[in-house]
């Protein structure tokens, strides 16, 4: 008798389903929203920590990958969704440390990616459920220190869907632009702690004409810290650290210190523009 209930307690152990340390019961952490099909604004954009001290290995329920992270216990965010337009629905992350999109959806299942652009995730319902969905922004590796920040977004368009067809990612740090976009219309932001410059995407390199920036008294004290591409109310298409900038008259300078006279701008001399290369 006993073997007989030691057997039925391994076989209920052997179906029983795995046991998550991340728990959509819990409140989230960074809000939550209910919207239904056609919301606007389209993109919805939310700001997030990510990472936690639990790693969590996941397979996604749709597509059968793995993938593993640093989560949180409780969810980051969670959004109740009504269908209706029959359009697709997808949340996807931006950030400049290594994330891990995990979702809890309204049947209980769960979806994971790790890199879907270059090492920012993507998770696509092509028919969304009704109900609550569970979001998890996790890191691939275990944080020490302060959580990174990172954006997740949600909407009913393709993530990612910009005019670039790749971007800046590794050692590759050309882009592909949009065939009937011209690529001098390819606005880019620099990315500064207090201060900001703007400029310009002339070609298939990571080239700024025309930059402007802001100093104070003559220094940038926050030099650019990376090259935003095709940046649009807050979003970017594209991203690449700062390697050096040109200041007409002071040589060429690395991304630390960069001395230029306010609200300057790099001028045309002798049909050369003053560029930087980031």
């Amino acid at each position: 008798m006993l073997r007989q209930l030691a057997l039925a307690a391994f076989a209920t152990a052997l179906i029983a389903p795995p046991v998550h340390a991340q728990d959509y019961t819990l409140a989230p952490t960074f809000g939550v929203f209910s919207v239904q099909s056609g919301f606007m604004p389209d993109t919805n954009w939310i700001s997030v920590l990510a990472g936690g001290d639990i790693r969590g290995e996941y397979t996604d329920h749709d597509l059968g990958v793995r993938c593993a992270g640093y989560f949180a216990d409780a969810p980051d965010f969670r959004v109740f969704f009504t269908p209706g337009s029959g359009a697709p629905l997808s949340f996807f992350v931006e950030a400049r440390d290594d994330t891990v999109l995990l979702i809890n959806t309204p049947d209980g299942q769960w979806h994971c990616n790790d890199d879907t652009s270059g090492v920012d995730p993507a998770i696509t319902f092509e028919a969304p459920r009704e109900g609550q969905y569970d979001i998890w922004v996790g890191t691939f590796s275990a944080v020490t220190g302060d959580y990174p920040p990172a954006r997740l977004a949600v909407t009913e368009a393709a993530p990612f869907a910009d005019t670039f067809d790749r971007a800046f990612f590794g050692e590759d740090d050309r882009v592909e632009v949009d065939t009937l976009q011209p690529p001098w219309t390819m606005i880019g932001f620099l990315d500064l702690d207090e201060t900001s410059c703007t400029g310009v995407l002339i070609g298939p390199a990571t080239v700024l004409t025309a930059a402007h920036c802001i100093a104070n008294g003559g220094v940038i004290e926050t030099p650019p810290v990376e090259f935003l591409a095709g940046y649009d109310q807050g979003r970017s298409a594209a991203r690449s650290a700062t390697i050096g900038y040109h200041v007409p008259g002071a040589g060429w300078r690395g991304s630390r210190r960069a001395p230029i006279s306010p609200s300057s701008t790099l001028p045309s001399r002798s049909g050369i523009n003053w560029a930087g290369w980031m």
